[in-house]
């Protein structure tokens, strides 16, 4: 029982001295923001300016390093979860000029973006919607259309062209999607890639 009243009086003097200590402590905070707002209203003008300038360098500087460490936990785990996907992958790479991991990793994030482009866009899945969910083939459907073309027309053909071609026979609503979507490949410059 003493060891009990003992403990719960040792608790109770341990929380009394913390918030003490923590009123102390705000209470200081409290007194110094004051004496700091009472000094800048005797500055100067220049000198105001200058200290305001002098605090959104330091808050600019504070948040840029808090970004850097951000990008550098992401890049961490990012690289975590590479070695984990090569760890039993079996890649031989024979010749090349040394620019391998640079376009694997360039060819990894065109597909992370593009799936991320996918997953976010309206207009891209109601286009492509039923090729990415196997209901349409792809494939099958570019084969029909380039059946149809001669073997010039086949070779010359551009994106734009796809998009063209896919629009005949499409209601309303896919032709305005397939619309957004040729619209889109030009901003991106892709629209009059061909099949070399």
């Amino acid at each position: 029982m003493r060891v009990a009243e003992a403990d719960a009086s040792a608790i109770q003097k341990k929380g009394a001295a913390e918030a003490d200590a923590s009123r102390l402590r705000f209470s200081a905070e409290a007194a110094g923001i004051q004496e700091k707002a009472a000094a800048m209203k005797n500055l100067d003008p220049e000198s105001r300016d200058h200290e305001e300038f002098r605090i959104r360098l330091q808050a600019n500087k504070d948040v840029a390093l808090h970004t850097l460490e951000t990008r550098k936990a992401i890049a961490e785990q990012q690289a975590s979860i590479l070695s984990h996907a090569f760890e039993h992958a079996k890649i031989q790479i024979v010749g090349g000029d040394g620019q391998f991991f640079d376009r694997f990793v360039k060819a990894v994030s065109l597909g992370q973006s593009f799936d991320t482009t996918l997953d976010q866009s309206d207009t891209l899945k109601a286009v492509l919607g039923d090729y990415v969910n196997g209901n349409k083939s792809l494939s099958a459907d570019l084969k029909d259309i380039l059946m149809h073309a001669d073997s010039e027309t086949a070779k010359n053909l551009t994106l734009s062209g796809v998009l063209a071609k896919l629009m005949v026979g499409a209601d309303d609503d896919a032709r305005q999607k397939i619309a957004k979507l040729a619209a889109r490949a030009k901003d991106l410059g892709i629209d009059e890639l061909t099949h070399k």
